[in-house]
């Protein structure tokens, strides 16, 4: 077989260069901040902001990127000054710490009765943390997700050479090569889109925490989903004390109580149809309905919250399979492979194909991975603050297929 020695050399590059990253992983780094555009004032917000640039140097978690944006975004040191408090005071105060934010218990501590402008200013630090930490989640997988698209962008130009060195050599067909180079093009376009969108994910947590466009950060690694299936309990008791609107539909209810039902409506024998004229209808009591909007409103948070726990379970459900089950198997694949090519059973094709296999399922996992957290903000979202601690239930078994029946057939 005559093989072009350029093109083969070119071919030994490109593998090289695959492989050596399968066992060397790229790793992207995105470190410091930029000045604000305006001069801080000494006495509200100097030195909220010397501590979130002092940081900001560190890889931060999406806890961190709440509790910073509460002291950086300007929305928040709004709502802050509002109520008459600052950005200093709230650093002075412990803001910074690290661990797992809640943010009802940093701001409320137990259930109290609040008033207009301050529901307005928990609701509006709820908003800007609960952005934060989904834009960082975000950005988090699709920095994880950049070294997998070039790779795998790699090993399909790898293909593409090598389809052009066969053809060359008469030992592939046209349809097989052109095949082949389009596959090679579709890698090459969907490791530009996935370098755009981590480029728009990066600029959307700045946006979020209230950052300069231009400036760097060290995310910390997307953590890893607990193994189980989530159950809680008490979540719609707990988003009745939480949650701003239900809160406000259940103390309008409370006051509301002297409402009677004698004077809900003042009507007649009815007949149908209702808004035929025929019929003489009453005067509506504004507080039964000021109760029916307030049940409406409950019925309507016991739904979400119900689909949103469904969505979280799926997710963990979808995390766990890739995680437990699919992506060792492709790792497992992969290394057979490598044994085959180096023993001389398969070729260098087969070789390619398997390892751009494994990076397809590693990206699959690291988007599960972030569909998860995901899911778990948007719940604590609807109930309004950090969730309770969930029992873990391991997912029932699938059962084997029955083995196919090999007896022949009677006709």
């Amino acid at each position: 077989m005559a093989v072009d020695n350029g093109r083969f050399g070119d071919l030994i590059v490109l593998l090289s260069r695959f492989l050596l990253r399968g066992l060397f992983p790229l790793s992207l780094s995105v470190a410091f901040a930029a000045p604000t555009q305006f001069t801080p004032l000494p006495r509200f917000d100097a030195a909220a902001q010397t501590a979130v640039q002092a940081r900001l140097t560190q890889a931060f978690d999406a806890p961190m990127a709440a509790r910073l944006a509460l002291l950086q975004h300007p929305e928040a040191r709004k709502a802050l000054l509002d109520i008459g408090s600052t950005p200093n005071a709230v650093l002075a105060a412990g803001w910074l710490q690290e661990g797992e934010l809640d943010l009802w218990q940093a701001l409320i501590g137990s259930p109290a009765k609040l008033d207009n402008l301050t529901s307005q200013t928990v609701q509006t630090l709820q908003q800007r943390s609960q952005a934060a930490q989904a834009a960082w989640y975000r950005a988090a997988a699709a920095v994880a997700l950049q070294p997998l698209l070039v790779d795998q962008q790699t090993s399909a130009e790898a293909l593409a050479e090598l389809a052009r060195s066969r053809r060359q050599a008469g030992n592939l067909s046209r349809f097989d090569e052109a095949t082949t180079l389009a596959e090679a093009g579709q890698a090459r376009l969907a490791a530009l889109q996935e370098n755009q969108e981590a480029s728009q994910a990066l600029l959307a947590l700045r946006r979020e925490m209230g950052l300069a466009p231009d400036t760097l950060l060290q995310l910390a690694p997307l953590p890893t989903p607990p193994l189980g299936i989530p159950r809680f309990s008490g979540l719609l008791d707990l988003a009745r004390q939480q949650n701003l609107l239900a809160r406000h539909a259940l103390d309008a209810i409370r006051q509301d109580r002297s409402a009677s039902e004698q004077n809900m409506l003042r009507q007649t024998t009815l007949s149908l149809p209702l808004f035929s004229g025929k019929n003489a209808l009453g005067h509506k009591e504004n507080q039964i309905g000021t109760r029916l909007t307030a049940e409406s409103t409950m019925h309507e948070l016991a739904s979400q919250i119900t689909l949103q726990e469904s969505a979280l379970v799926l997710a963990q459900q979808q995390w766990q399979h890739l995680a437990q089950e699919v992506f060792p198997q492709r790792q497992a694949a992969n290394a057979e492979a490598f044994k085959h090519y180096n023993g001389m059973l398969r070729g260098v094709d087969e070789l390619l194909k398997s390892r751009t296999a494994e990076l397809e399922t590693h990206r699959q996992l690291i988007a599960a991975q972030r569909d998860y957290w995901l899911a778990w903000l948007a719940l604590e979202s609807l109930v309004g603050g950090k969730l309770p601690t969930p029992r873990y239930d391991q997912p029932p078994t699938i059962p084997a297929p029955s083995p196919i029946e090999t007896a022949p057939l009677h006709h």
